[in-house]
């Protein structure tokens, strides 16, 4: 996850996992849950967009992270190797949160 500092790259599958961990209930809508991108149906990325919009125009914040992830070396080299999107390990920008 980027936090501020350049490029970052999205976790989606420990995201998937553990949102709980990342990510307090209230910043989703209800029955919504993240998943990869790609997985994502078009009336789940509306929900979660329209509850973001919602939750800004009441002067809240819209999405707030409890926690970056900061992932280990392990599996960097296969997963840029193959050009996997997976989430087996951390990118270049994720070593430098």
């Amino acid at each position: 996850m980027s936090t501020g500092t350049g490029k970052g790259r999205v976790p989606w599958a420990k995201l998937q996992r553990a949102q709980g961990n990342y990510i307090e209930a209230k910043y989703l809508p209800e029955k919504v849950a993240l998943k990869q991108y790609y997985h994502l149906c078009q009336e789940d990325v509306n929900a979660i967009l329209g509850h973001w919009a919602k939750r800004q125009s009441d002067g809240e914040v819209p999405l707030l992270f409890k926690k970056a992830v900061r992932a280990t070396c392990q599996n960097v080299h296969t997963l840029e190797g193959n050009g996997s999107d997976s989430d087996g390990g951390p990118s270049k920008e994720e070593q430098d949160l």
